[in-house]
């Protein structure tokens, strides 16, 4: 979100340094939650669960039918999703579009390797286009409760920016999305 900020408002811009503000006050409380999570993370029972679901995987016999299924199960969900995002664009389809796309990607990426090959970085370009989406959708979120103490006219220009952002990111996933490949 930052990389956001400081592409959409200029240095002097008013709205742009109160969301840097913001931001770095919750990096700095995130940095700190996440110190206090490893520090109660317990390495030996880490370690102890990886050496048994290694046992445990080395024992299952993947096949190659059941692994294309449950790809294209996944492949039906991020279609349904797609469907859903183009008829009813909202936040929250673009999101959940974004989610789907994660699972089928991963499922590919991880079980069938050499279909990986061919789509892997189409729906790698896909997935960055609809996260970069959602942190515009977070930025418009939080203009807000940043923007209160702005003029309507500022505020009204970084939505403006927002909105032609993701415009583009919207119709670059449709282009990508679309036609023969």
């Amino acid at each position: 979100m930052t990389e956001w900020v400081l592409r959409l408002g200029g240095p002097e811009d008013p709205l742009r340094v109160r969301f840097l503000a913001r931001l770095l006050t919750r990096e700095d409380g995130l940095k700190e939650r996440a110190r206090r999570a490893l520090r109660r993370f317990d390495r030996k029972a880490w370690k102890a669960l990886t050496r048994r679901l290694r046992k445990r995987g080395a024992e299952l016999t993947l096949d190659r039918q059941a692994l294309e299924s449950l790809a294209l199960s996944r492949w039906t969900e991020a279609s349904e999703l797609h469907q859903e995002a183009l008829a009813r664009p909202s936040s929250r389809t673009w999101h959940r579009l974004r989610i789907g796309l994660k699972h089928f990607r991963y499922v590919v990426e991880n079980l069938l390797p050499d279909k990986h090959a061919v789509w892997g970085s189409d729906l790698r370009e896909l997935q960055d286009v609809l996260g970069e989406l959602h942190d515009l959708d977070l930025l418009l979120s939080e203009l807000g409760s940043v923007g209160r103490a702005c003029s309507v006219a500022q505020r009204r220009r970084w939505r403006r920016r927002i909105a032609a952002e993701r415009a583009a990111r919207i119709s670059a996933y449709q282009r990508r999305a679309s036609g023969p490949e």
